[in-house]
């Protein structure tokens, strides 16, 4: 077991004891994730790549004995890192339950149970309507890019399809979590939870296909992934957010690209990166671009463009081409917040200063740095050389010329290890 797993297990299983006064039954840990490059491609049909961080969401669940009158019906979930405890009646969770709430928690884990109940027959999950009790506790940092809330529904998920002994796929996980997403207002692709779900390093196909796990070729040793943190916290399920916004606008250029392919006799496509295949000339491409208004035309090319680099970036990660890699992941970051426009002025000032770094070494290195998750915030992703002394005067640099000046301490940043993936912590209770 990893330390922070250890930590985590050993101060969530206190906290089970503390608050219901007996042993959980099951333990569960999911990994948190990092975007590579694909932002924004996999609720279009696209692929992404996309790697588990040795940072965790930790459940431990018990089911309520159906005997126990007082229990029986009743949730409830013990938050570490809000401090708070979710309590309802299972009862008032049926399948077209919409959950209302201005707490995101509160959100995820009745839009999950919903979902479970919409999915599942009533006889699958009888043991469901006991209620359970729960504690969640994780290092994850929340709201900032890195997937904790697809991290919390892996490891609640499984908890309770352990409990109940109920035995779903691999894909059906990934598809019930997804419909738990959107129940709850957030029109997420499949990515993140396949990513928890599977651990490693992905290229991480549309859904219902197989991720493909990458080996990274001997080239790369020598460079690592950094994660700087903005400091700007974000929430793609608000609809205000501009994961919703943009959601809508890649829905509405859909529905005029279709009516454009049927009226010249093409064939229709289910999502844009379908647009990408050779099926359609430069010149299709370019006549749907017209009847496009402007911003729609730019969320489209970003998502063409993106799809078609994710596929050379895997090629190139596969065959050490690093400069290549590089190259790719920093044109990403700028079509994400110019064309795609969903990074946060800071995020792009924090890039920026990790540019003028490098432009100021006397050696020239090779290097990436771009926004990255749904957006409106979140962190950086630096992929830079594995020198100790460069990322120490990389971490001076942003001190002095964004963290200090912004009165922010959180400068340290996340060094990325790619770990295998979740784990199942029953065994230790």
């Amino acid at each position: 077991m990893v330390s922070n797993v250890k930590r985590l297990f050993t101060n969530g299983l206190r906290q089970f004891r503390y608050h219901f006064k007996e042993n959980p039954s099951h333990a569960y840990a999911a990994p948190g994730r990092v975007e590579i490059i694909g932002n924004h491609v996999d609720y279009q049909g696209g692929s992404v790549i996309s790697l588990a961080l040795e940072k965790y969401v930790l459940c431990l669940l018990r089911v309520n004995d159906a005997n126990d009158k007082i229990k029986r019906g009743k949730v409830n979930v013990f938050l570490t890192a809000f401090k708070k405890m979710i309590t309802f009646n299972i009862s008032e969770i049926q399948d077209d339950f919409i959950p209302k709430s201005t707490n995101s928690e509160d959100l995820y884990i009745k839009g999950l149970i919903a979902q479970i109940v919409f999915s599942q027959s009533r006889e699958k999950i009888s043991l469901l309507e006991n209620g359970f009790e729960a504690v969640v506790i994780g290092d994850i940092p929340i709201g900032e890019g890195v997937s904790s809330s697809a991290a919390f529904l892996v490891s609640l998920l499984t908890c309770i399809l352990e409990s109940i002994h109920l035995k779903l796929t691999f894909f059906e996980k990934i598809h019930l979590i997804r419909m738990t997403e959107h129940r709850i207002g957030n029109f997420a692709g499949h990515q993140d939870q396949t990513v928890s779900l599977t651990g490693g390093i992905l290229l991480v196909k549309p859904e219902g296909q197989k991720p493909i796990p990458i080996k990274m070729h001997p080239n790369f040793e020598k460079f690592k992934f950094l994660l700087f943190r903005s400091g700007i916290s974000r929430s793609l399920s608000d609809n205000n957010s501009q994961f919703a916004l943009r959601v809508a606008e890649c829905n509405e250029a859909l529905k005029i690209i279709n009516k454009y392919l049927l009226k010249h006799n093409l064939k229709t496509v289910l999502n844009i990166s379908s647009l990408v295949d050779s099926y359609y000339s430069h010149a299709d491409i370019g006549s749907i671009y017209k009847f496009l208004n402007k911003n729609l035309a730019k969320r489209i090319k970003h998502i063409m463009e993106e799809t078609k680099r994710v596929d050379k970036a895997y090629k190139a990660i596969t065959n050490g081409k690093v400069e290549e890699f590089a190259q790719l992941l920093n044109e990403s970051g700028e079509s994400s917040a110019n064309l795609y426009e969903v990074s946060h002025p800071k995020v792009e000032e924090l890039k920026k200063q990790i540019y003028n770094f490098f432009a100021k070494e006397k050696r020239k290195y090779i290097f990436a740095a771009r926004m990255m998750g749904g957006g409106n915030g979140g962190m950086v992703l630096a992929f830079v050389p594995k020198e100790k002394k460069l990322i120490q005067r990389l971490q001076s640099y942003l001190r002095r010329n964004y963290y200090n000046q912004k009165k922010r301490d959180n400068f340290t940043p996340i060094e990325v290890t790619i770990i295998k993936g979740p784990i199942n912590l029953t065994k230790y209770i």
